[in-house]
């Protein structure tokens, strides 16, 4: 796909491709298939069917969302979706170049995502980590999670019997804005030194055919960057259109290694405040940037 192949020529920076994408995670809403059902609910694909889906539950006197910032990591994971989706395409090589800044682009997607993220429990948000988030939404905690495809095994090891679905944020009412969130989590490389060059690719062709790409997806529970190979587990089925259309975004967080965000976020969630937010993750990229 080809959106995989640009992924890491910017991760890179490079026009050449260095390395083949192969497989890739997801970063959506986990709901219960159960309580949608039970609430008279579908899968929302635009911001207003969202909002449409939370009004539901929490008129139902349920909790749309398990949160666990004990764990500072888990209040990314959105926050990645609504950069993805809402901040401006060039937002980080004009950030690079120093012809913006994160206050200056992102306080209203901040604020946008401040005002989602108070769709989950009253208490324990900051008590409880990642593994009780997984069991807490895995008893029935909440109705949704947010959270990526990894967290699926662990949820279902909590409750085999739950009844899941993913679904991509939909954040805004153009539904060609709404992108699915997804890094690649293996790719193959050849190195020009290689003494094994021939039996190397040999390895590579094979994996990359189209029976043995799928079956590696099948049993690895994960995604094909492979135009044509599809995840067919019912679990992630509300994914399919969208992987098919290649509409796929890599994490924003991949940009950005020498922050600190799941701390600032994780402050962000406790005091709310936006523009202290923005300001340390602009002081913290000027400290990146001058190494």
């Amino acid at each position: 796909m080809e959106n995989y192949k640009k992924t890491l020529q910017a991760i890179t920076g490079t026009e050449e491709l260095y390395g083949v994408p192969f497989a890739a995670n997801a970063d959506g809403i986990i709901y219960n298939k159960d309580e949608f059902k039970a609430l008279g609910l579908t899968v929302p694909t635009t911001k207003d069917e969202m909002d449409k889906v939370l009004e539901t539950i929490k008129a139902a006197g349920k909790v749309p969302f398990y949160f666990a910032f004990k764990d500072a990591w888990t209040a990314v994971p959105a926050w990645n979706v609504f950069v993805a989706d809402l901040q401006p395409a060039s937002f980080f090589a004009d950030r690079k170049a120093g012809t913006t800044t994160f206050a200056a682009a992102h306080k209203d997607l901040m604020n946008q995502y401040i005002e989602f993220m108070q769709n989950g429990q009253s208490g324990d948000r900051f008590t409880n980590g990642y593994n009780d988030g997984n069991a807490e939404f895995a008893k029935g905690s909440s109705v949704m999670y947010l959270q990526g495809v990894w967290a699926i095994p662990e949820i279902l090891k909590a409750n085999p019997d739950i009844k899941l679905g993913v679904f991509a944020y939909p954040l805004s009412n153009d539904t060609s804005k709404n992108y699915l969130v997804s890094g690649v989590d293996v790719l193959f490389s050849l190195s020009a030194t290689s003494k094994v060059t021939a039996e190397a690719t040999k390895f590579i062709d094979f994996m990359m055919e189209a029976d043995n790409a799928q079956q590696y997806i099948d049993e690895q529970k994960s995604f094909s960057t492979i135009n044509n190979i599809f995840q067919n587990d019912e679990v992630y089925s509300d994914l399919k259109p969208i992987f098919a259309e290649g509409r796929v975004a890599d994490f924003p967080d991949h940009y950005i290694n020498g922050m600190a965000v799941d701390v600032i976020l994780q402050e962000l969630m406790q005091k709310k405040n936006v523009d202290n937010a923005l300001a340390e993750m602009d002081t913290q990229y000027d400290k990146m940037a001058s190494r």
